[in-house]
């Protein structure tokens, strides 16, 4: 029996009245998955938790960021002279719109400009502002 049987053999069980353990014992599982399955269905219907039990079986889902936030963390990257992603998580959540900062580095790797310049590189007499994000003149 696979598991979505047991999950709808525990659900016609439980609508007869049978015992949670009763349950447990006849689909082969423990008393705790099958509270959770029917925690799940009484959230969702029976339907909404198989599909998302199917779901969820299928591996860890990388949500989907819109086009339009990933154009403006470029843009913002480009206003502010390649500032790095913490800056950017900042000003984005002035905007209102909350995003995590390894979810910026990662659509700044994407995009393939997550440096300006290689690390080492800068010029002699210029070093890096570590809160502004730009590059300055040293004294």
């Amino acid at each position: 029996m696979d598991s979505i049987t047991r999950i709808r053999v525990a659900y016609a069980l439980r609508k007869q009245g049978i015992a949670v353990e009763v349950i447990a014992r006849e689909v082969g599982r423990d008393r705790a998955t099958v509270y959770r399955w029917l925690k799940g269905i009484k959230q969702r219907g029976i339907e909404g938790y198989i599909r998302h039990y199917r779901m969820a079986k299928k591996g860890r889902r990388r949500r989907k960021v819109h086009s339009y936030i990933v154009q403006r963390v470029l843009s913002i990257r480009r206003a502010y002279r390649d500032c790095c992603g913490q800056k950017i998580v900042y000003l984005l959540a002035q905007e209102g719109i909350k995003l995590s900062l390894s979810t910026v580095y990662r659509l700044l790797r994407h995009c393939a400009s997550t440096r300006a310049r290689p690390k080492g590189s800068l010029p002699s007499g210029v070093r890096r502002h570590a809160r502004s994000c730009r590059w300055t003149q040293s004294n």
